[in-house]
């Protein structure tokens, strides 16, 4: 009944019990786990850091030196020394980068999709199954998912961002027949070699500003 309390469900080698903490995001230790693999938070006071929280928990896995700054700050994740990965411009989360953090699972852009996020960097992880790329946050100028090998299905390339700048989805498993007709008008990069796309590609409508184009290593 402690109205200053957070409770969290923590699940400790199949063990769920609901755990009292004390203080918002404070560290709880436990045998057999090096952090908690499920989370849940009852009491909000940061959007923000809320919403990357939630795409945390949407994720099977992660290294643990994201641990200690995500889960254990008591601040937001433009206070003090900040999130590990997180960029901020006076005080808002501008950027993502969580490349090469051992991230695993299906990747949910629907957590992220209200931030202001200008660059997120993904690559180079364990994501798998489809991913939403209209679920991708509007303001968003650069996109990196490369080298994440188990990410498969068709990507929409019709409802991206408008400002996308740059867009690396190299080196997945995507195939299918990729539309490249409603591109952002400020796309200067695309690069989706590596993958297992076929069919027939449409070159007569891409970006003006367009000077990086790679679909080699595809079966076209």
């Amino acid at each position: 009944d402690r109205p200053d309390a957070v409770v969290y469900a923590v699940n400790y080698q199949s063990t769920r019990s609901p755990i009292l903490l004390t203080q918002p995001w404070q560290v709880v230790s436990g045998q057999g786990q090096q952090f908690p693999d499920y989370l849940l938070q009852t009491r909000c006071s940061d959007p923000t850091r809320d919403a990357l929280l939630r795409f945390l928990d949407t994720l099977d896995g992660w290294d643990s030196d994201l641990f200690p700054t995500w889960l254990a700050s008591t601040a937001g994740p433009c206070s003090g020394p900040g999130w590990l990965g997180v960029t901020c411009d006076y005080n808002r989360v501008t950027g993502l980068t969580l490349s090469r953090k051992k991230c695993m699972g299906q990747l949910d852009l629907s957590a992220l999709s209200e931030l202001p996020l200008k660059e997120l960097d993904l690559s180079c992880n364990v994501f798998s199954n489809t991913v939403n790329l209209s679920a991708l946050p509007r303001t968003l100028t650069r996109l990196d998912l490369h080298g994440n090998a188990d990410l498969s299905g068709t990507p929409d390339l019709t409802s991206l961002p408008p400002e996308l700048e740059y867009l690396d989805l190299s080196g997945c498993r995507f195939d299918g027949t990729v539309d490249l007709s409603l591109l952002p008008r400020n796309l200067i990069v695309l690069l989706l070699n590596s993958n297992s796309l076929t069919g027939a590609v449409n070159f007569t409508t891409l970006p003006p500003g367009l000077w990086a184009i790679d679909l080699s290593k595809n079966f076209f």
